[in-house]
């Protein structure tokens, strides 16, 4: 389990500028702003991917109309030579987020005390970007292991980072045959780390949502988590990665001055915080 750390924050004032490339923010006496943070940095491993299925009745179609077991789905992941700039990469983080309303002293927490702590799980979002690399094929030769036989379906192509490949831990074959069927050969990845997750009081929500009125200033805090999760398992993606936040109103980006990411070379304890004031 990783140590508790002491944070030690630069807070810099962001201001909106007198113009917005899309809309002006807070025309109204109030409006809704949405926090996001990624993950950037590095390159992540790209792979072929199937569904994977067995053909329990040997007809090569995956249905379960006569209840013969075919249907249930796992994820195939297939290593490629190929690799891909994610959008984002899943990474730990903890963060604080507060607001100061207009004619007030008492600042309000939009975030959950669970999310400043240091055994906290916040994660940045999963890639969404689908690499552009021609040539998968839609299918691979069946594969069979004592009584069963798997077919594969639906080749695409998939980074590392990707929700869908980082959530398929297992398959039916990895378990059957121990080391045979390991990473980038069946398996897609060892460990999932959940949904991308910011802890706000009233729940799980990603991206954060709150609400500003004319005068209100919000400060959110961040810090990049250690190279391990409080389970102990080491982050699988590069570990080299810059924490970046983005503010936007009305889904798009507020034109904002100043600073709100960390530096990728700083190492993972790097942190960054900044201000918002509405006007």
């Amino acid at each position: 389990m990783r140590g508790a750390r002491k944070l030690g924050w630069l807070v810099l004032l962001v201001v909106l500028t007198a113009a917005c490339d899309t809309t002006q923010p807070l025309q109204l006496d109030e409006q809704t702003f949405a926090l996001n943070v990624r993950g950037l940095g590095g390159v992540v491993p790209v792979y072929n991917v199937y569904d994977m299925f067995e053909d329990s009745n040997g007809d090569g179609a995956a249905d379960d109309i006569d209840g013969d077991g075919d249907g249930d789905f796992f994820l195939w992941c297939k290593s490629t030579t190929s690799t891909a700039n994610a959008s984002s990469v899943p990474f730990g983080y903890t963060i604080e987020i507060t607001i100061l309303r207009e004619g007030t002293t008492e600042r309000e927490m939009v975030t959950s005390t669970a999310a400043m702590t240091d055994t906290s799980l916040n994660i940045t979002d999963y890639d969404t970007q689908v690499p552009n690399i021609p040539g998968v094929p839609p299918t691979l030769a069946p594969i069979t292991e004592g009584v069963h036989t798997y077919k594969f379906e639906n080749g695409r192509r998939r980074s590392a980072a990707n929700i869908t490949v980082a959530a398929a831990t297992s398959n039916p074959l990895s378990t059957a045959v121990p080391g045979t069927y390991g990473i980038g050969n069946g398996l897609c990845s060892l460990v999932f780390y959940g949904p991308a997750v910011i802890d706000a009081p009233s729940g799980n929500a990603y991206p954060l949502t709150f609400v500003l009125r004319k005068g209100d200033t919000v400060t959110v805090k961040a810090i990049r988590a250690t190279d391990a999760f409080p389970n102990g398992v080491p982050i699988q993606l590069p570990s080299n990665v810059a924490l970046v936040a983005t503010l936007n109103s009305d889904g798009r980006p507020v034109n904002v001055s100043g600073s709100f990411a960390t530096d990728p070379g700083q190492g993972p304890n790097a942190s960054f915080a900044f201000t918002f004031r509405s006007f």
